[in-house]
């Protein structure tokens, strides 16, 4: 069983009404958070600019987190340009949705989460640090949370899990879904582990 379109509409007018983005919230880029969890970002355990490049195990994992969390097109269409949103990204009081990287094609757009993060989210809640090689690499600082939580990303917001549950999975087929109280259970957990 997948979700409905209807459903799918629902979570997008509900993240519409949000208001998560504007000239000085920046919760287009929380896709790229939920990235580097899965890649395994810590406070104590690095992402490198490295770990985005072809072949290496962790760009899998941020190409697979990145279509779960911001592609506009399922696994079967053929994607181009203005094909990334994060779900915050949909904002009604804005005239256009922020969408990440907009004149990319989709096939490139892992290349630039890295310029991303070292121009724009490591003024935030990142650490760089460069190896003697040059190579850069980015632990979470201490106070990502409270960084997260406040007036820059969340600003008191609370996030429905049920709806970005809805988002994330909404390509997932469900073999042993019943009912939406059941769907609510099953995703909650899955997006725990991401988170």
């Amino acid at each position: 069983m997948f979700l409905s379109p209807e459903m799918e509409i629902k979570v997008i007018n509900a993240f519409r009404k949000g208001d998560w983005t504007d000239k000085s919230h920046k919760m287009e880029y929380f896709f790229i958070f939920l990235i580097l969890k899965r890649m395994g970002i810590s406070v104590k355990d690095a992402v490198g600019i490295t770990d985005f490049q072809k072949g290496s195990t962790k760009r899998n994992i941020a190409s697979e987190t990145l279509f779960i969390t911001a592609a506009l097109f399922d696994p079967i269409e053929k994607p181009g340009k203005a094909c990334c949103l994060d779900p915050f990204g949909f904002n009604a009081t804005m005239e256009d949705y922020k969408y990440f990287n907009r004149g990319t094609e989709w096939n490139s757009l892992l290349g630039r989460i890295p310029d991303t993060i070292d121009n724009t989210i490591r003024d935030y809640y990142l650490t760089r640090e460069t190896n003697a090689n040059g190579l850069r690499f980015f632990t979470l600082r201490q106070n990502y949370v409270d960084i997260l939580l406040g007036s820059n990303f969340l600003d008191g917001k609370r996030i429905n899990a049920y709806l970005l549950a809805s988002w994330i999975y909404r390509f997932y087929e469900f073999a042993d879904l019943k009912d939406s109280s059941s769907f609510m259970c099953l995703t909650v957990k899955h997006v725990a582990k991401i988170i």
